[in-house]
């Protein structure tokens, strides 16, 4: 039913049927809900987990990057109307998160972020080539020329190219350190910034770049 907001009472009392615990980040849940169709915060009926995310919830690497995508798509994502495959997306991005091993998750949000521009409708054309070996933001592809407000050096624009032909089984492979890795994830947040002013300050950034530096 696309993005929505919901008002829960008595979650932090003792014999509340509705836990806290239950509304963790990213936790995928089964909701019954009383919906109202001219209001701005429904309310729930019942409520319990679709699937357990233990994994995103006690480890500090994966949670770090679930608050940093919880963050992303809270505020890029304003769709009010269903979006099947935009929540499939998502789902499917959470699930993997919480399945796959850690060593294999430090280009994981910046995979999250290229998949999710797709479906806000400003996905990178990957024209990279012989040629055309600096990607411009602004204009949201590759070009034989270092121009714009910003643009990638020839070594980020060939690293961002390999990302946007990498997938979640994938970008495990691709060797990136950490300086181009925060540079890459940096430009990206302002590619998205670009595009959805509205979207402010990424609070959860800083911690994100702790934990992979």
């Amino acid at each position: 039913m696309g993005l929505m907001s919901f008002i829960i009472h008595g979650v932090r009392k003792k014999k509340s049927k509705t836990a806290a615990s239950l509304f963790q980040v990213l936790q995928i849940l089964n909701l019954e809900i009383n919906y109202k169709e001219r209001s701005n915060l429904q309310s729930i009926k019942e409520v319990n987990i679709a699937e357990g995310m233990h994994d995103i919830h006690s480890n500090i690497i994966k949670s770090s990057l679930a608050f940093f995508i919880a963050e992303m798509v809270f505020k890029g994502v304003k769709e009010e109307e269903a979006n099947e495959s935009l929540f499939q997306y998502i789902a499917f991005s959470i699930k993997f998160l919480n399945a796959v091993e850690q060593d294999k998750v430090a280009n994981f949000h910046i995979v999250f972020l290229l998949g999710l521009s797709r479906f806000l409708g400003f996905y990178p054309n990957n024209n990279y080539n012989s040629d055309n070996i600096y990607f411009i933001p602004e204009f949201g592809e590759f070009d034989c020329y270092a121009k714009g407000n910003m643009f990638f050096s020839k070594e980020n624009s060939q690293l961002f190219h390999n990302l946007l032909n990498s997938n979640y089984s994938t970008m495990h492979e691709l060797k990136i350190n950490a300086e181009s890795r925060k540079y890459l994830l940096n430009s990206l947040v302002e590619y998205f910034q670009y595009h959805i002013p509205e979207i402010g300050e990424i609070q959860s950034l800083e911690v994100l770049e702790t934990v992979f530096s």
